[in-house]
């Protein structure tokens, strides 16, 4: 569905998620642009106009703006009954942009608010990189398990970049000290058959 004038949801997030969910099918990226207490309003990525404070000769390389002053946007009306929120209206919708969609999902996962960390695919992301799985076997299952490379919705930045929490860290640093001891008993093994057994060769 395409959002309208007037459209009413229970909630805020309601109201931000089926814009959100449209912007995902066109194809563009959202932000949360101007917030009151009465309004809020979601606007594409694109909007405004990029102001450099680097001087033409000190400018180096850096990534270009994406701001091409698009002026596409919902503003999110607050209605209130006894100081509590009743519903939200898209109060106003613009929905012509001044630049090309990109509605194929290879372009969509690269952008902020559409990228889809699944809990349970990245619990699983976790327990690899725990296991010190490759990088490119990791994206090859998570490719297998979402059908091709193009449909999984995050890059393999953002895996590279996956921070875990204390408690994860905590455990990763624990299997990696068993997997220590476990060595050091087995080498120790090996010396004493050495010792033992003059025949018995091994070489780490």
């Amino acid at each position: 569905m395409v959002p309208t004038e007037c459209m009413a949801f229970p909630t805020y997030d309601d109201a931000y998620k089926f814009y959100q969910t449209y912007a995902c099918h066109a194809g563009f990226d959202i932000k949360k642009s101007r917030t009151h207490k009465a309004f809020h309003e979601v606007c594409c990525t694109r909007e405004g106009k990029h102001v450099s404070k680097v001087t033409d000769g000190d400018r180096q390389w850096r990534r270009p703006s994406k701001k091409m002053g698009c002026k596409a946007y919902v503003k999110l009306r607050h209605n209130y009954d006894d100081g509590k929120i009743t519903s939200v209206v898209y109060d106003v919708v613009e929905l012509q942009h001044n630049h090309p969609l990109t509605p194929s999902p290879s372009a969509v996962k690269h952008m902020r608010a559409h990228k889809n960390h699944d809990d349970t695919v990245m619990q699983f992301v976790d327990t690899m990189q725990e296991s010190h799985v490759p990088q490119s076997c990791i994206m090859g299952v998570l490719s297998d398990l979402h059908g091709g490379q193009e449909n999984i919705p995050f890059t393999s930045r953002d895996v590279e970049n996956r921070t875990f929490p204390p408690d994860l860290c905590r455990k990763a640093a624990n299997v990696r000290k068993e997997n220590a001891d476990d060595i050091n008993k087995l080498l120790e093994f090996f010396n004493e058959c050495t010792l033992q057994n003059t025949k018995f060769y091994w070489d780490a």
